[in-house]
């Protein structure tokens, strides 16, 4: 059998605690704006990667990461305002490229040394898009986890309501 142990409740507010990383060094990265949706103000993390808040409320929470030239990542947390709550490392990807689509012309963008390719065809975009692609190998680099069950093999790091409106091609050589 197993125990866990909690931190105590106490009447004194409680902190979300955790570290980011750079998923491509390992290195703790500095400088990562680091928030819960839908809850104002945020925090940086220190140049051990650290950051720590003081719970605002109790129940599910959607703790956000992000920092310019790296895709951002969230974690759903279940935080208790009287007690700590770790997040478990957050590792941020390097944006390895950014290329203009038209949607109109469509276009083609590469990253990782043509590892990765994704083709937009002729008004595949609803609108012009910077597309930012990233190769991602390890789990722990995803934006969030991956659902049980589910497999992730690409993800679209953009305006999260984008719909194509033909499909696009997605190219991985791994």
């Amino acid at each position: 059998f197993s125990i866990a142990l909690l931190p105590p409740i106490t009447n004194q507010p409680g902190y979300i605690t955790g570290v980011v990383y750079n998923a491509s060094t390992d290195a703790p990265l500095q400088g990562v704006r680091v928030f819960l949706k839908d809850v104002p103000g945020a925090v940086f993390t220190n140049a051990q990667g650290k950051y720590a808040f003081p719970a605002p409320v109790s129940g599910p929470a959607l703790l956000e990461a992000s920092k310019p030239s790296y895709h951002y990542a969230n974690r759903t947390i279940e935080v208790v305002s009287t007690r700590e709550t770790g997040v478990p490392p957050i590792y941020l990807v390097p944006v390895e490229s950014i290329t203009h689509i038209t949607a109109a012309a469509g276009g083609v963008a590469t990253a990782h040394n043509g590892d990765l390719v994704v083709t937009f065809p002729p008004g595949a975009l609803p609108q012009d898009a910077d597309v930012t692609l990233s190769l991602i190998m390890q789990e722990r680099d995803l934006p969030g986890p991956v659902p049980d069950g589910d497999v992730m093999i690409a993800a679209f790091f953009g305006e999260p309501t984008v719909i194509f409106n033909v499909p696009v091609h997605v190219r991985m050589r791994l």
